[in-house]
């Protein structure tokens, strides 16, 4: 254990006048900041002194002063000597692991036996396996429990002796420390004391919230759990990185009541911060026992220096181009009161010159120069440094070019130029002293590189007389160099532009991939086939006028078109048809053109076809949308509007006319001339130059003049096989003929050609080609001369609108040479069709679509049945719809008319009384036939049979809507609701009865319509009468009945009913039909008469006394009791009826008043008088 004996000693201090201090901080700050807060060491008490004065009030251990000067801080600390510790574990002197935890302890001192318990004790040699937090430990510094996180501190008495080391937990009301079972004295008073320091290295970056929050108390008698506050505090903050931790003394003094019977205490220490970042203290020397105190004191010293703070000005000037001026910083207070500079001052310039870049200077004045461009600015920066501890101050300055030194124009040049290229700019105006604003003097300024994606603005200045020229040429760079991958479908024309939009004088020059140029600012591009082709743009920049410079090329953009095969694509549904049956097969996608591949591989191109087979077979089709190649001004065969133009189809047809002469046809153009079909060269029946009236044959090989003009013997044009040869007649003829094989329609292009040769040596043939439409013809080709030995093309480039629609037009060439001499000619690739003017010059793809069709055997049956109600009239419809229809009996009879006519319509009138099947042969077109066999069932009415007052519950056998009828004897009906019937529900009494009501239902439903029908019988409900004498009754009645039932209870067969009971009665009469009426009847009491005298003298008058209607009240007790209340009779059953003799116990009674009491149980009646009985 560490013991600690502070003697007081007292000494004389001697104070020499001349000393030197040691200050614990000396602080200099700038006029107008905040001071700083001095703190003195830990103490008991403090008092704070300015240069010697005392300052009153201050004597906390923190002082904030408020001026300049020296301060002094007397620290005074209080201590206590140890009289006896009873913590004797508080010093934590062993080592970790033996450190006792939950362990009692015999203090050697006391004694006592004190258990110690640590909050998640940890001892670990290796500092990386500490928890993160919530646990303590013993060492002899808090680096060796976590080096990176832990302060370092030496233990209270500055040796390397233990402490406790805490990381903080998570969670409040956590004891860290506590020592039990300590034995106290009643009444003494004891001190308890520790040292505690913060030791969070990273105390700045976790803030206030993270400092310690520590809270000593004790338990005791009365006070157990959480006790008594000894003492609560925070750990001291770490204000700087580097500081080390320090030690904080605490103590407080505790009293216990003298009252105390159970001297035992415990201690413990809480903390009640749970932040989990900081939150790190350790503790040493933990005291708690009886206390002697001792004083010492200590002075420390602090200094604080304020700097005068100093603001510096600048004044703006205007000056005229080419002038300067001096200017000097000046100083002035926060007041703005003028100021001597300071002594120490070091100053800095800084300014941008349009010429030079940024520039700097160091003197305290400064020759400043305006820019050369009238109002434009020039600001200058001045820094002056005269003090550490205040900033630099700083001032501004505005040099203003001036603008009324002269007149002055200003324009501005815009030029776009590629990045870092050399540029050359020229002073556009043309007389004049030119200034650059890099001081160069001459009419151009050379650009070395022209700053990459930035725009930079050069200032040429000129004066010319007294007027000043100032040009603002701006330049931007940017990358000429750029290039953008484009992609397009066949036929898909897209527009190129360069990236950005091109300046007003900027144009772009083309180079296309087959190496052509032109000159557009966007170019439209229509790919023909699959592949990626370049086209370049080179954007140019036109020089300015007047200076003969060539044009700057400022961008180069390659756009690389990439082409692929996207055309879309439709298959449709398979269509099945009947053997025989034609479909005519129609594209659904738009085009110029279709090409149609057949089942056998064969092509044709037409808008639609038409298909049929004979077999059961499954066929399928191709159609390829085209868009047509560029034709403009030069048609092709391809796209020909005439049959046979070309005359590869050399097929004739030949036909006898009347006058004996075949007639040759060939397809596709008839002709005037005659036909040679043997191909002879000389016609028969013809000399040489004889007149005639012209002939052709079609040929591949030239046979007229072939020995004056070898080179007929040649194909066609085109490198066609075959071609027309002509012999001219002599007399101006139809040459050729031909229809078109379409419309010609109103507002479209039409381009038309043919090719020529001339077979003869003069007398040349003249072709006119002309077309004929709704009764007009014009010329199309004026009247060519055919006299070239070579294949000559007539009539490209020449186009025509069609003025109006024509379903069927001609096309026609004449021969206008009559000469029988000469006149040989030969045509082939005669031309008609729609002018083509697209982007592409092959043929694109755009669509392609499949028909699949099925041929095979059309006939189709079905059976199906439907029921009506018996003797409904009515017709029937066949499920399919087709041409033409046949009905048969179920004996394969023919149904006919009234008229004995075969039925042919698609319905049959029947009437559904019995099962009766009928067939039905329906005609589909196109060879399908289809046969349905009916059969047709019928259903009876429901019969119901039910009394007039009750109801009948109708429901119809399927859902839908009702209408409800009510059938007469003559078969017309009633519509029928409420009252009668509702909700399905039949009212029965409102039916005739005794009779059989047939009720319809007329049912809509989803299949279609129904009737239903019930016949309902009403039966009349009995009728009797009930006839009352006394308790007795009588039933009248004509009906036969089943049952009469008296009050719902007892049943009677007879007609008759005695000895009722008085009241109400009801009586239910069932008929033969179980029909029942009810009535409702009385039987009302009948009033007494007793006698009020008799004369029992044997005289036959008034013999007995009586009571008159007691026959009604058999039940009844008479009891008769003379004056003295003696009873003397009582009086039941039967004997009522008799009434009293006037005897008692065989003695006749004397003449006397005598009383009665007469009880009637059935009407809880008692009547009570008296009579005479006279002697």
């Amino acid at each position: 254990m560490k013991k600690r004996i502070i003697t007081l000693v007292s000494a004389l201090c001697l104070v020499i006048s001349s000393y030197a201090v040691t200050y614990k901080e000396e602080k200099t700050i700038c006029e107008g900041t905040s001071f700083p807060t001095f703190t003195a060491s830990a103490g008991s008490s403090y008092q704070w002194y300015r240069n010697n004065v005392i300052i009153n009030g201050a004597t906390n251990q923190s002082y904030t002063p408020t001026e300049a000067g020296e301060y002094k801080c007397a620290i005074t600390t209080t201590t206590d000597m140890n009289t006896g510790n009873l913590v004797s574990e508080g010093s934590f002197d062993k080592n970790c692991n033996n450190y006792p935890d939950r362990q009692s302890v015999l203090n050697e001192e006391t004694g006592d036996f004190i258990r110690y318990e640590l909050m998640n004790k940890t001892c670990e040699t290796n500092p990386n396996n500490y928890p993160t937090s919530n646990f303590t430990s013993i060492a002899a510094t808090p680096k060796e429990v976590k080096p990176k996180y832990f302060k370092n501190i030496r233990s209270v008495d500055g040796t390397d002796s233990n402490m406790l080391v805490c990381d903080g937990a998570e969670s409040d009301g956590v004891k860290v420390w506590y020592a039990r079972e300590l034995t106290i004295v009643p009444g003494e008073t004891y001190r308890f004391s520790c040292y505690v320091a913060n030791i969070d290295s990273f105390y700045r970056d976790h803030g206030a919230n993270s400092l310690s929050n520590l809270e000593f108390r004790i338990e005791y008698d009365g006070y157990w759990g959480d006790g008594k506050q000894l003492a609560q505090f925070k750990t001291e903050p770490i204000v700087n990185h580097t500081d080390l931790a320090k030690w904080e003394f605490h103590t407080a003094t505790f009293t216990f009541p003298a009252t105390l019977q159970n001297t035992t205490a415990h201690i413990f220490i809480w903390n009640h911060n749970t932040e989990g970042e900081g939150n790190d203290f350790a503790i040493d020397e933990i005291y708690f026992g009886t206390t002697l105190s001792n004083e010492s004191s200590e002075d420390e010293y602090f200094k604080v220096t304020v700097d005068k703070k100093y603001n510096a000005v600048l004044n703006d000037e205007s000056l005229c181009p080419g002038t300067n001026t001096q200017v000097s910083v000046g100083f002035v207070t926060d007041n703005n009161m003028a100021m001597m500079p300071p002594s120490n001052a070091q100053y800095t310039w800084l300014w941008s010159d349009p010429n030079a870049g940024p520039q700097t200077a160091s003197s305290e004045s400064l020759t400043v120069t305006p820019n050369s461009t009238p109002g434009q600015t020039k600001t200058y920066n001045v820094e002056v440094k005269y003090s550490e501890a205040c900033n630099k101050a700083t001032a501004s300055m505005v040099v203003t070019t001036r603008t009324d030194c002269g007149n002055t124009t200003e324009n501005t040049y815009t030029y776009q130029v590629c990045n870092n290229s050399p540029y050359t700019l020229f002073a556009i105006h043309p007389t004049g002293n030119p200034t650059w604003d890099n001081g160069e003097t001459e009419d151009t300024r050379i650009i070395a590189s022209v700053p990459a994606n930035a725009t930079t603005t050069y200032t040429c200045t000129i004066v010319d007389g007294a007027d000043t020229y100032i040009e603002y040429h701006e330049v931007t760079g940017g990358d000429c160099n750029s290039t953008h991958n484009k992609e397009a479908c066949i036929g898909q024309t897209i527009t190129l532009e360069p990236s950005d939009a091109l300046a007003p004088g900027n144009y772009c020059i083309w180079t296309l991939p087959d190496g052509s140029t032109q000159r557009s600012n966007s170019l439209d591009v229509t790919p023909t086939a699959e592949g990626t082709l370049p086209y370049t743009c080179i954007v140019y920049i036109e020089a300015p006028t007047g200076g003969n410079l060539p044009d700057v090329i400022v961008a180069q953009e390659t756009f690389n078109v990439t082409a692929t095969d996207c055309h879309s694509t439709t298959v449709h549904p398979e269509v099945t048809l009947c053997l025989g049956q034609e479909a005519t097969l129609t594209p659904t996608f738009v085009a110029d053109d279709y090409e149609w591949t057949l089942p056998d591989g064969t092509t044709l191109r037409a808008p639609s076809i038409t298909v049929s087979y004979d077999e059961a077979t499954t066929k399928e089709f191709k159609c390829t949308a085209i868009k047509r190649a560029n034709t403009e001004g030069a048609p092709i065969l391809l796209y020909n509007m005439i049959e046979n133009g070309d005359f590869e189809d050399i097929q004739y047809e030949t036909s006898l006319l009347e006058d004996g002469t075949i007639l040759v046809t060939y397809h596709g153009f008839t002709s005037n001339y005659d036909c040679n079909v043997e191909n002879e060269p000389i016609f028969p029946g013809k000399s040489q130059g004889e007149p005639h009236s012209g002939a052709y044959f079609l040929t591949n090989q030239g046979k007229l003049n072939s020995i004056t003009h070898p080179d007929y013997i040649t194909p066609g044009p085109d490198g066609g096989q075959y071609f027309m040869e002509c012999d001219g007649g002599e007399v101006s003829t139809g040459a050729y003929m031909a229809t078109l094989t379409a419309p010609i329609v109103q507002g479209k292009e039409y381009q038309f050609a043919y090719s020529a040769c001339s077979h003869a040596d003069d007398h040349y043939a003249k072709i006119r080609f002309s077309i004929e439409y709704n009764g007009n013809e014009i010329d199309l080709i004026s009247t060519q001369t055919i006299n070239q030995a070579a294949w000559t093309q007539y009539g490209a480039g020449i186009y025509w609108v069609a003025p109006e629609n024509c379903e069927q037009a001609f096309i026609r060439l004449y021969n206008e040479c009559t000469d029988p001499i000469g006149n040989d000619f030969a045509l082939d690739n005669i031309m008609f069709q729609e002018v083509c003017r697209n982007a592409n010059t092959e043929e694109i793809i755009l669509h392609e679509e499949t028909f699949t069709y099925t041929w095979g055997d059309c006939t189709t049956d079905e059976e199906w049945e439907v029921e009506y109600l018996k003797g409904t009239e009515t017709t029937i419809l066949t499920h399919k719809t087709g041409d033409s229809y046949k009905w048969f009996d179920q004996d394969g009879n023919e149904l006919l008319d009234e008229n004995g006519q075969p039925i042919t319509s698609r319905s049959l009138a029947i009437v559904a009384d019995k099962i009766q099947k009928y067939t039905c042969e329906i005609d589909l077109g196109g060879g399908a036939k289809h046969y349905e066999y009916i059969t047709i069932n019928f259903y009876l009415p429901t019969s119901l049979s039910r009394c007039e007052n009750q109801t009948a519950v109708l429901t119809p056998s399927k859902q839908g809507t009702y209408a409800w009828y009510l059938l007469n004897e003559d078969g017309s009906k009633q519509a029928i609701s409420e009252p009668i019937i509702k909700n399905n529900m039949v009212y029965c009494e409102y039916l005739t009865p005794n009779a059989t009501n047939r009720i319809l239902c007329t049912i809509t439903h989803s299949e279609g319509t129904r009737n239903e029908q019930w016949n309902i019988t009403v039966h009349a409900n009995p009728s009797f009468e009930v006839e009352v004498e006394g308790r007795d009754v009588t039933i009248q009645t004509d009906d036969a009945f089943t049952s009469l039932v008296l009050d719902e209870q007892v049943s009677y067969e007879q007609t008759w009913i005695t000895m009722l009971s008085v009241g109400e009665h009801t009586l239910t009469m069932t008929n033969v039909h179980g029909c029942q009426s009810t009535r409702t009847f009385e039987v009302v009491p009948v009033p007494l008469e007793p006698m009020v005298f008799f004369s029992p003298n044997q005289d036959g008058n008034f013999d007995n006394w009586e009571v008159k209607g007691i026959e009604f009240y058999l039940e009844a007790t008479i009891q008769i009791y003379d004056r003295y209340h003696r009873l003397l009779v009582t009086i039941q059953g039967e004997e009522l009826i008799k009434g009293w003799d006037g005897n008692y116990n065989g003695h006749a009674m004397p003449m006397d008043d005598y009383w009665y009491i007469i009880m009637i149980p059935e009407t809880k009646q008692q009547i009570s008088g008296h009579f005479v009985l006279k002697r």
